[in-house]
Formats: structure tokens, sequence, C-alpha cells
């Protein structure tokens, strides 16, 4: 079998700011967060991690999420 890889987080002194729903999708943990730990999980499963770009653009075209995938 293949190797097995589990992330765990533990957020602790969590400020009342982290816990808003950003329009950012590249801030605060509830919108950005699980998308960097998804890809930091795949980059040590496989050794090829989920590719990001800004919010807007790809490849010099414009889109409507941050993910380049």
């Amino acid at each position: 079998m293949g190797r097995l890889v589990k992330l765990r987080l533990i957020h602790e002194n969590l400020l009342p700011e982290d816990m808003e729903t950003d329009p950012n999708p590249f801030r605060g943990i509830n919108n950005g967060g699980p998308a960097v730990l998804s890809s930091l999980k795949s980059l040590l499963e496989t050794a090829d991690p989920i590719s990001f770009c800004a919010p807007g653009k790809r490849n010099g075209a414009d889109t409507a999420g941050g993910f380049d995938g």
C-alpha cells in the first residue's frame, strides 16, 4: 500500500475576526485556510501541491476563483 498522511491542525487563541467570513478567499481560517491545508496534505502525499493563483487571475486571464486546477 501507499503512504498514508494524517494532517491535524489545532486552533488556539482565536480572535473574533478569525471566525468571520471574508469575501477574500485567501484571508481567514474559514476561507483560505482549508485550501492551504488541503494543498499541504496533497504535497505530503504526492509531492505535488495544489497550485493557487491570485484571485481573478489565471495565466493572464480573469477568473472568478483563486484556484488553478
